[in-house]
């Protein structure tokens, strides 16, 4: 999951430092996430994907589909759609 969220980083144009104040926390958890020290819990997807509403949450946890959509275009069955293994 960390090079997916290097990768959205890198669309945003946002640094490890802009990442931690948007999310509201310590760099250091940002920096230990995107050196693969520690793996992002729960509560920081949570906050990363309310932050960005155009990210893609499957994309995000797995892998699979676009990195992003268009929030303004988004039915409510496609946020709602269950995840296809």
């Amino acid at each position: 999951m960390k090079e997916r969220i290097k990768k959205y980083m890198d669309y945003k144009s946002i640094s490890a430092g802009e990442l931690a104040t948007l999310l509201e926390v310590q760099r250091s958890n940002i920096s230990h996430i995107l050196n693969g020290r520690n793996m992002p819990g729960a509560a920081f997807i949570e906050k990363f994907l309310i932050c960005f509403p155009d990210l893609n949450a499957r994309w995000l946890l797995t892998g699979k589909g676009e990195m992003t959509y268009d929030v303004e275009n988004l039915t409510e069955k496609e946020v709602l759609q269950p995840i296809k293994t």
